[in-house]
């Protein structure tokens, strides 16, 4: 077996000591060509994002006797050429769930952060002085298709945030809360 193993290394050392001969005597280097197709598809498409309704530092004895109010905002950009179907907004539950129950003094709400214990209640507005709430499910007439003049500029459209006094008494932590907002 030892035999066999170094008459092939053997013979494949003398095969690559004359492959600069065999090139030769079988008409050079070899060559090939071929196209090389590069493609993309531009697809027309919308692309939202959001900066936070961030209603700051409070305590306890403040919440049970002041409204705050906050400004969030929606940005969206959409491709050159793209007209959006509906032109709307909608809003789901929030990630802790709609009416949650009277946690504040106006009553029943429709949204609330949590730090998972505790909820506080607040509600999301069209306007700044929310004279009417987003409610979960509802649709929000979006930017006017005009405002669509640049794919590299966003359109922004500001949504406001209230959050009522709340009737519970509120433990410290960090109260969250994410809304799942389409555009269509």
């Amino acid at each position: 077996m030892k035999r066999i193993l170094t008459a092939t290394a053997a013979v494949a050392l003398l095969m690559m000591a004359f492959a600069p001969n065999a090139k030769a005597q079988y008409g050079g280097e070899a060559s090939a060509a071929t196209n090389l197709h590069v493609t993309a598809t531009v697809v027309t498409t919308c692309i939202m994002s959001s900066t936070p309704i961030d209603f700051g530092a409070t305590d306890s004895v403040t919440l049970a006797s002041n409204t705050y109010h906050a400004t969030g905002q929606l940005l969206l950009q959409c491709a050159n050429g793209v007209t959006p179907a509906n032109n709307v907004f909608t809003f789901d539950g929030g990630r802790n769930g709609a009416g949650v129950g009277s946690v504040t003094t106006s009553g029943s709400i429709a949204y609330a952060m949590s730090n998972g214990t505790a909820y506080l209640g607040y509600e999301i507005c069209p306007d700044p002085a929310c004279l009417s709430s987003i409610t979960p499910g509802s649709t929000l007439a979006g930017p006017s298709p005009s405002s669509f003049t640049s794919a590299e500029t966003p359109v922004v459209f500001d949504v406001y945030g209230v959050m009522p006094p709340q009737t519970q008494t509120i433990g410290p932590g960090i109260y969250n809360d994410s809304i799942y907002v389409t555009f269509d």
